[in-house]
């Protein structure tokens, strides 16, 4: 409220009045945090006074906060711990507001009249206003900035006001120094504008004919050339490394594309997981064979194992295995189909571990 918040505490005896407490609070406090306050003050009046008392209040969102376990509000959980000590002497009942109920009235009416005669009470500001606040003074300043800009107007023209390239802010200073002689205006492409096809012919013919203007490149250019020049690195390096073997016969080629966090598939094409063969080298198993009597490396569980069956994925050809590679990596169901396979692969290895 612009006028300023005002909360009352009214007791009742025998339905007759007998107490008013009227507290004005800050312009920032809500009418939330008046609700609480007054529910603070009624039982720790309980408390003081060692009598026990009803709180009847029309705060529904009051009601829901104190039901809630997860609020975030200090303000909310020490009105939860002052009622929790006040519980043999303070009982809490909501009331529907402004359906004549005579002690529900008369406190609406003292908390009115405590905006202006009300005992000041101090309670920090919540969380909403210093949101608003905020919000305001980021826009304040941000206005301030737009408004004091020295190329606000050519800005304004261009439509963009976070532009990193320097030719387009150039572009932007030349037009703002030339307003009042230059126009700019957007017309529709190809829908016959004379002016605008000529310009489209003359543009076309430039490409052989025209005068070279040296322009600095643009961002995309710089970052596909960057781009290309640590993929053409990277597949040096991929091409003559002596380690990989296995990932190359799927992954012959490096590619962005192909990068991949999913720990099944790369177990997979690696043979650094949950299978005998891998476990053997490193003597966690005294042998490389399944419980089948296969050799198991990754084709075996992936493609031949019984004990995998319902889940085997077609083996590829050699020539194969990149676009192989390429179509499970795109695919959940065979993504899915890995996972179960290593599920019992592990299984398996943990059973061979067993026999050591």
């Amino acid at each position: 409220m612009d006028e300023g918040v005002g909360l009352a505490v009214c007791t009742f005896k025998n339905n007759q009045n007998s107490d008013n407490f009227l507290f004005k609070l800050n312009i920032y406090n809500s009418v939330f945090q008046a609700e609480l306050a007054a529910i603070q003050h009624a039982a720790n009046w309980a408390a003081s006074n060692n009598h026990k008392i009803n709180i009847f209040t029309d705060s529904l969102s009051f009601i829901m906060a104190l039901k809630s376990a997860h609020s975030r509000s200090q303000f909310v959980n020490t009105t939860k711990q002052i009622l929790s000590t006040a519980r043999d002497l303070v009982g809490l009942s909501w009331v529907k507001a402004h359906v004549g109920i005579p002690g529900n009235e008369w406190a609406d009416q003292h908390a009115k009249l405590a905006i202006s005669v009300g005992e000041e009470l101090e309670i920090t500001a919540p969380r909403s206003y210093l949101n608003r606040k905020i919000k305001s003074y980021i826009l304040h300043n941000w206005l301030t900035y737009w408004n004091n800009y020295n190329s606000a107007s050519g800005i304004r023209v261009l439509k963009k006001s976070d532009v990193k390239s320097g030719f387009i802010n150039d572009i932007k200073s030349n037009v703002f120094r030339a307003l009042g002689s230059v126009g700019l205006s957007w017309v529709k492409a190809h829908a016959g504008i004379p002016g605008n096809e000529l310009a489209d012919q003359f543009a076309k013919s430039a490409i052989t004919e025209g005068n070279f203007l040296d322009i600095p490149a643009p961002y995309s250019f710089l970052k596909k050339y960057i781009k290309n020049i640590i993929l053409s690195d990277w597949q040096q390096h991929w091409g003559e490394s002596d380690t990989g073997v296995r990932v190359r016969e799927y992954v012959p080629f490096v590619d962005f594309n192909l990068l991949t966090r999913n720990r099944y598939l790369l177990f997979f094409i690696s043979g650094h997981g949950p299978f005998p063969a891998y476990l053997f080298r490193f003597k966690i198993l005294n042998s490389p064979n399944c419980i089948c009597g296969g050799l198991v490396d990754p084709d075996h569980f992936v493609f031949d194992c019984p004990h995998t069956k319902d889940f085997h994925l077609t083996c590829p050809a050699g020539i194969f295995k990149p676009d192989w590679f390429s179509s499970v990596l795109k695919d959940v169901g065979s993504l899915r189909r890995l996972q179960e396979i290593c599920v019992i692969s592990n299984r398996i290895c943990n059973e061979l571990k067993s026999l050591n």
